[in-house]
């Protein structure tokens, strides 16, 4: 036999090569089309169990209020709410329709009382009503002056400036000893809208499926673990537009500039009524995370400057005649600050309620405030 003819054996073998080899190319393609699907479908199984944004019920115990624009309470009301990175929580309002701790009747004997407004970041959204820092605001005080403070908390989702000054009356008519408005670069952007279509999606329409998800499986999993990352966050900063990062630049847009007119026609009521009844006003700009990133990096990117915007608040209340405390200096020594939000939705967690809580004790016991001061002692 020829050395070079091969045995049949081999003429098989080469023949499966060449099967396998067909095979493979068919194979490995649908490998990986399968795989993907199996970490998609995975990511969505994990999404759902971790992040999952289950069927809540808003329209149960909120109410659009045309007189407001905005939205409120339905007094002594339940719900339930839970947002993809959000556990979920029980929402209960008083027979005044307030997410307060109390009851709305007149306050208690020998007792400094601090009514509290603002929108969903001072209304705790997102952690136990006894986390946020409505609830341990009030006993931190009373830790260092020896005074009984109570706060109640009348802050709403959406309630963005102008709708606080038309709810001014009934704040004032909740008996303050000071009324505290917590101010955040999201109602400055929103207050603008007249009517802005998010406050209506919050209440589905009747019968509507309320059960939403904020992502979608395995991109939702990923955005959320990509956001912890302080370099990628802080980069996803320098390349946001003016609405969602302009508040931060050195120089302020027209746009901006715009938004702090509209708020200083609302500020300028709001002192007016706070004066005529003759109640103080504080006022306090509460960090959110991008302006938490920035103010704890090493290095600011060029062209920002977190502390602008509360500069430019600062200077509008004292010249309005309110008295404002300042609060973001003290994130400098706190490491990393951003992380003590919900990396996506941006709403502060339980630790972050507990550094704001923290921080405003020390705003509200500096000596503006003569029944709280802890210096003079």
């Amino acid at each position: 036999m020829n050395a070079n003819q091969g045995e049949p054996g081999d003429l098989v073998s080469s023949h499966e090569r060449r099967s396998r080899r067909r095979w493979d190319w068919l194979f490995l393609p649908l490998l990986s089309v399968f795989t993907i699907m199996g970490l998609v479908v995975f990511g969505d199984v994990l999404q759902q169990r971790a992040f999952r944004a289950q069927d809540h019920s808003w329209a149960s115990c909120v109410v659009f209020d045309p007189s407001l624009n905005s939205l409120r309470g339905i007094p002594n009301s339940t719900c339930l709410y839970k947002h993809p990175e959000f556990p979920i929580l029980e929402y209960k309002f008083n027979r005044c329709g307030d997410y307060a701790n109390q009851d709305c009747g007149p306050k208690p004997a020998n007792t400094y009382r601090i009514v509290m407004i603002g929108s969903s970041f001072a209304m705790g959204l997102g952690v136990e009503k006894s986390q946020t820092f409505a609830s341990l605001l009030p006993a931190e005080i009373t830790k260092r002056t020896q005074k009984r403070v109570e706060l109640y908390n009348m802050s709403m989702l959406w309630q963005v400036p102008r709708v606080v000054n038309r709810r001014f009356p009934e704040v004032l008519a909740k008996g303050p000893d000071l009324v505290l408005w917590a101010i955040t670069p999201w109602d400055l952007e929103k207050d603008t809208q007249l009517l802005p279509d998010e406050i209506r999606t919050i209440l589905p329409k009747e019968g509507e499926n309320e059960s939403r998800t904020a992502g979608k499986g395995l991109s939702f999993l990923i955005s959320h673990f990509i956001a912890k990352s302080k370099s990628h966050y802080l980069r996803s900063i320098t390349e946001g537009d003016d609405d969602t990062v302009g508040y931060l630049r050195a120089s302020l847009s027209t746009k901006w500039t715009m938004r702090l007119d509209s708020l200083d026609t609302d500020l300028k009521q709001v002192v007016f009524q706070a004066k005529a009844a003759g109640v103080p006003l504080a006022v306090t700009l509460l960090p959110n995370r991008p302006t938490s990133a920035l103010v704890s990096t090493t290095e600011l990117p060029p062209g920002f400057a977190p502390y602008n915007l509360d500069a430019q608040l600062r200077r509008m209340v004292q010249r309005d005649g309110g008295i404002y405390v300042e609060i973001l200096p003290g994130l400098r020594s706190i490491p990393d600050p951003e992380q003590n939000y919900f990396p996506l939705d941006g709403h502060p967690d339980k630790r972050g309620h507990l550094v704001l809580a923290d921080l405003l004790a020390d705003g509200l016991t500096q000596g503006e405030f003569p029944p709280l001061d802890t210096v003079s002692r």
